[in-house]
């Protein structure tokens, strides 16, 4: 997973170039603003569109003279774009974890994240020695900045950890932290629950280092919290667990899939070393540096029935690649048609260094996520080796049994699209989740020579796009559903549209989702930063004073 690049990133105690990054990269503590700012609209926003929007993503990389490396370290910051009669306000605040404030305190970042490592000036010797060999303490996992979502009637921000921060919806600010791997027994989580359609509960995954036989465990919280309980997580139901396929080795996850009665898990040929996890507190290294790619190995698909966990007894296998999102499951004709957003290897984790990211921008080389369907049987009777089992005619995608193996399946995705049509942080109307779907919403991650958004029908396999210019980024699609909808693209389009440079403004973005057209954008003051947030969703009815 090395690669070289062009452009260095300083160490720990440099001064970094502010001046070379772009602006969402370069924000401070004045990211936190204490009352909401009235944007100036251009164009329309849609009467009957009321609520709010909330995102969450790597806001602070820089205190002092200290940098963080990787864009899945900096320090989060919250935002909340709300919407009424027409007009939008804006307001975000750095997330105030324990690792942030102490940051702040000392000036300089202190304590270990993924792709950087800060000696914690407040750890003693003995104690560095102490938790060397077990899970990092709560306050270096505390940066919860990749997902914001409203479950139980509460706000939960998530990262990769097993660390979820409860948040205010108004001021943004935490109300309690959360450590799930106490109850659930994890040592890494998701960003990427689902909400299953079928009874509100939320479905869960998380990994275990500790033991290779139960590596990945599934659990289903309760969206009602029992009388007396708070926390929604304390009584999460332990579904199922899947066997790692490396003893020391234990597959990255990101998110999974779920459809109307099953899980799909991809169990990724890019994994963590656990021995390495466990000492990078001893060895001074990141989490990243712990992760080993194995280029000849291909992705292992896991299927386990959502209520009693069993795993179906059939495995599949799919050429190496690498996956962060999962776009859409669902069953049809005795099939798991599952989509996601696919990468050719892992190699793509170190890509998002910020070094490698501007160098990328600089010599206009894109992110490769490309669409990839894969079509799973669920039933192998009366199978002949080579045949292609996969016989829905509006598929490409192919699955044939593995030649003196019962129940091992090579799949190749159906190539629906044209491969230069590069995306990622893909969204679908969520009403179709875990049914079948028509339309895929994505972005040009990082890209700036095709800085764009993306609309696939997948019906009559066009793309359409919506261009912004290399001068900015466009952030996740967030579709929301308009009053009256009677198809499944009616209704509108929101995405943070960030400013490259600091003289110029960022705004939200509103398109109308069918014809992918502008209707009208929300401008902030080019005097405040907004950063590049990862996801987030809209809530109706959700405003600043709630």
């Amino acid at each position: 997973m090395s690669t070289k690049t062009k452009q260095r990133v300083p160490g720990p105690e440099e001064p970094s170039p502010d001046n070379s990054w772009p602006a969402y990269f370069t924000l401070d503590s004045s990211a936190t603003l204490k009352d909401p700012v009235q944007l100036q609209i251009q164009g329309t926003i849609p009467k009957w569109l009321t609520g709010s929007l909330y995102r969450n993503g790597s806001g602070v990389f820089k205190i002092g003279n200290t940098q963080f490396k990787h864009v899945f370290d900096g320090f989060a910051v919250l935002s909340r774009w709300t919407i009424k009669d027409g007009e939008v306000s804006f307001q975000s605040s750095v997330l105030d974890t324990e690792s942030y404030r102490k940051s702040q305190k000392l000036n300089k970042i202190a304590g270990s994240a993924f792709g950087t490592y800060f000696p914690d000036p407040c750890r003693t010797i003995f104690n560095a020695h102490a938790t060397s060999f077990f899970p990092l303490p709560v306050s270096a996992k505390d940066n919860t900045n990749v997902n914001i979502i409203k479950f139980a009637d509460k706000f939960f921000a998530l990262t990769e950890s097993v660390v979820l921060q409860e948040v205010n919806p108004k001021s943004l600010l935490r109300n309690e932290t959360i450590d799930i791997g106490e109850s659930a027994v994890l040592h890494m989580g998701t960003a990427h629950p689902h909400v299953d359609p079928d009874d509100g509960n939320m479905i869960y995954v998380g990994t275990y280092l500790a033991n290779y036989s139960k590596a990945f465990k599934f659990f289903r919280v309760p969206a009602k919290i029992p009388p007396g309980e708070t926390n929604p997580f304390m009584t999460a139901q332990f579904i199922g667990s899947i066997e790692s396929r490396w003893k020391i080795h234990i597959g990255y996850t990101h998110s999974f899939g779920l459809t109307k009665n099953y899980i799909v898990y991809f169990e990724l040929p890019t994994a963590f070393n656990s021995l390495k996890v466990f000492t990078v507190g001893m060895s001074r290294d990141t989490i990243e540096s712990t992760m080993k790619n194995y280029p000849d190995e291909p992705i292992k698909i896991h299927i386990l029935n959502k209520i009693t966990g069993e795993r179906i007894p059939i495995t599949y296998y799919a050429p190496h690649g690498f996956v962060f999102h999962f776009i859409n499951c669902y069953e049809e004709d005795g099939c798991i048609i599952c989509d996601v957003c696919l990468y050719d290897s892992g190699q793509v984790v170190k890509d998002f260094y910020l070094d490698e990211i501007l160098n990328r921008q600089q010599n206009k080389i894109p992110f490769k996520g490309r669409f990839g369907r894969f079509v799973l049987p669920l039933r192998l009777n009366e199978v002949k080796n080579g045949e292609n089992l996969v016989a829905l005619p509006t598929s490409g995608a192919k699955a044939t049994l593995r030649q003196n193996d019962k129940n091992v399946v090579d799949v190749l995705r159906d190539f629906t699209f044209f491969d230069d049509v590069y995306f990622d942080l893909p969204r679908i109307n969520s009403e179709y989740n875990t049914r079948n779907y028509r339309y895929v919403y994505g972005c040009s991650i990082f890209n700036t020579d095709l800085a764009r958004l993306v609309k696939f029908d997948l019906v009559t396999k066009q793309v359409l796009d919506w261009r912004c210019g290399d001068g900015h980024s466009p952030g996740e699609p967030v579709f929301v559903k308009s009053p009256n909808a009677e198809k499944e693209d009616d209704g509108v389009i929101l995405s943070t549209i960030m400013a490259r440079n600091a003289s110029e403004s960022s705004y939200l973005l509103v398109l109308d989702a069918s014809t992918f057209k502008e209707i009208g954008r929300a401008v902030v003051p080019s005097s405040i930063k907004v950063n590049f947030s990862f996801h987030g969703d809209f809530y109706k009815n959700q405003l600043s004073d709630s």
